[in-house]
This record gives C-alpha cells, sequence and structure tokens, in this order.
C-alpha cells in the first residue's frame, strides 16, 4: 500500500506544489541556482543535525537517474554510464 496515493490524489499534489512557495521574488537572488527553495534546503538541514550522529568521514550513496531536461546545475561525470 502506498501512503502517499491513498493521503492524496495526484491532482491534489499538483495543486499544492502549484501554491507552495517557499520565497518571496523580490528578495531572490539570481546569481543562485537554487535560491528559491535554499531557505527551506537550510532549514531541513538545521533539522538533521539536531537528529543525527555526524562524524568527519561520512559516505553517503549516490544514484544516478537520467535528466533529459535542460537545467544549469547538470553535472557532467565522464565516468559514469548516465554522464549528465
Amino acid at each position: 500500500m502506498n501512503i502517499v496515493s491513498s493521503t492524496m490524489s495526484r491532482n491534489r499534489f499538483a495543486d499544492v506544489k502549484w501554491y507552495l512557495h517557499l520565497l518571496d521574488d523580490e528578495k531572490a537572488d539570481p546569481s543562485d541556482k537554487l535560491h528559491k527553495i535554499r531557505s527551506f534546503i537550510t532549514h531541513i538541514n538545521e533539522r538533521l543535525i539536531q537528529h543525527g550522529i555526524f562524524s568527519r568521514f561520512l559516505s553517503i550513496d549516490e544514484k544516478m537517474v537520467a535528466y533529459f531536461g535542460h537545467h544549469s546545475a547538470k553535472m557532467f561525470i565522464r565516468s559514469k554510464p548516465i554522464r549528465f
């Protein structure tokens, strides 16, 4: 059973996503590529630090996901099967 789909319909999720704003556009920094969600990222990082035990040698597993859209934050990694 999928908790998300049983709680909210796809259209309701799209409505919430459409009307959810995390930053006033007047205060936006256009040089920051993630300026629209920067305050949210900062807030989540502060909360996660309170609940975690982090050491100097922390390893995070990553997964490459194919993305065919246009975005300036994409990265090229030569040795990966999915290079962008």
